[in-house]
């Protein structure tokens, strides 16, 4: 699985296996290998992975009009309906969480 953020460091997508996931676990698009770009639901030119994980809407790219077909496996993360993915941030803070909790005794 990659983490992919905007150009400010927003974490904003995560991809698995070609597939690209909101954080939230939503099925948003995939790699459309014949371009090196991802596209999305409908088959539209997305964005693509710049900076191994920066990704990136080209304005110049020449593709915004243009429909791929529909692509998109519309499940969430692999099928998982409720499926999230956590980020760093979230981990951390759930694991601090779980070590205030004093043991029973």
């Amino acid at each position: 699985m990659n983490f992919l953020f905007n150009s400010s460091g927003k974490h904003i997508a995560n991809e698995v296996d070609g597939q690209l996931h909101s954080p939230s676990g939503k099925n948003i698009g995939h790699f459309l290998s014949s371009h090196n770009f991802f596209i999305d639901m409908r088959g539209y030119y997305l964005g693509e992975i710049i900076h191994e994980n920066r990704f990136m809407y080209r304005k110049n790219s020449g593709y915004e009009s243009t429909n791929f077909g529909n692509y998109g496996n519309h499940h969430l993360n692999g099928g998982f309906r409720y499926l999230r993915l956590l980020t760093s941030r979230e981990c951390c803070r759930h694991i601090f969480w779980r070590s205030r909790i004093s043991p029973v005794r």
